[in-house]
């Protein structure tokens, strides 16, 4: 499972601070901006080139301010033909600015297009801004949206590692008022075994820090102690882990102390055998592991089913434990 490409289209001239802020944007939400900074006279080859990057991209983002590029106009018909969906974001003008005419044309005919073809032609969101951070938030936003609706008309089933922390982690991204992880052992206390790993404890830690400065943000984390010390056992018992272990411990739970149980950490039952979930604002994942140590990924947008399985969650973390009694779970005095 790749990543999902945004394409960015704008004059560059006017609007290089945005295509900037816009590239930022994509990239924090783990997805791959596409973005060409175009010249007056371009080759035939180099026109094909970025009419393909529209074609294969999963999201077109159009920024629009005082002029009209006819590269522009091009990428927004071709992404029209090829019924991507389709983002406007048009800057405000001030009392001493003005837009070309040919751009006011533009604009209505898109206004026109949309209202008189609203089931044929593909804009998700048309958005009016003034500043940056008004752009970055609406931005956000309107990707977030289109993400969560892309994902909610399809099943999505990963197997390659790749798939299945890019699974974990655009469920953690995408999330903004709870989030919920179950694994089998914690990624919190081990060091990342490569890159996916890495960005996917990147992910976790990034939403524990947004979560204790938020009070509308919840979290919970389980993980099978059994387990956690199969592996401890595996690493060699290695001094310098179980002195990270005790560390990571006593600091979530002195987080978990501080947010009155809104930031939640724990061991799951010892009788747990089940499958490991992420589960996030209206998204869940499912991962499902041999005893090979095979593991696939099922996830799915649903809101009703993600409410249910947060409340297997709230039972199963339900019991009061100290950072004492997480260690000594771990065989760690």
């Amino acid at each position: 499972m790749g990543k999902i490409k945004v394409f960015i289209s704008s004059a560059m001239e006017e609007l290089e601070y945005e295509r900037e802020m816009a590239t930022r944007v994509v990239e924090s939400l783990n997805l791959q901006p596409s973005v060409f900074e175009g010249f007056p006279v371009m080759s035939k080859e180099l026109e094909d080139a970025y009419l393909d990057e529209v074609r294969s991209c999963d999201i077109f983002v159009l920024i629009l301010w005082k002029t009209l590029r006819p590269a522009v106009v091009r990428e927004y018909e071709e992404a029209v033909g090829a019924n991507k969906p389709i983002l406007i974001f048009v800057k405000l003008m001030r009392e001493d600015e003005r837009r070309e005419r040919q751009l006011g044309a533009f604009l209505g005919k898109i206004r026109k297009r949309s209202r008189a073809e609203a089931t044929d032609i593909c804009i998700r969101f048309y958005k009016h801004y003034r500043s940056l951070n008004d752009l970055e938030t609406e931005l956000k936003k309107g990707i977030i949206g289109e993400i969560e609706r892309k994902l909610s008309e399809s099943v999505m089933v990963a197997s390659t590692r790749q798939g299945l922390y890019e699974l974990g982690i655009s469920i953690a991204e995408l999330a903004h008022q709870r989030l919920c992880v179950m694994q089998r052992t914690p990624s919190l206390f081990f060091e990342p075994r490569g890159y996916y790993e890495e960005e996917a404890r990147a992910a976790l830690t990034n939403w524990i820090e947004k979560a204790t400065q938020d009070r509308k943000r919840e979290f919970m984390y389980l993980y099978r102690a059994d387990k956690t010390r199969e592996e401890i056992a595996k690493l060699g018992r290695d001094q310098t882990l179980i002195g990270h272990i005790r560390d990571t411990i006593a600091e979530y739970k002195h987080i978990e102390e501080e947010t009155k149980g809104r930031i939640c950490f724990s061991s799951l039952p010892a009788n747990y055998q089940g499958p490991i979930f992420g589960v996030g604002d209206n998204r869940f994942a499912i991962w499902f592991t041999s005893e090979e140590g095979a593991t696939t990924a099922i996830s799915y947008t649903n809101a009703k089913m993600a409410d249910g399985f947060v409340k297997v969650f709230l039972e199963l973390g339900s019991k009061v434990a100290t950072a004492d009694d997480l260690l000594r779970e771990l065989d760690i005095e």
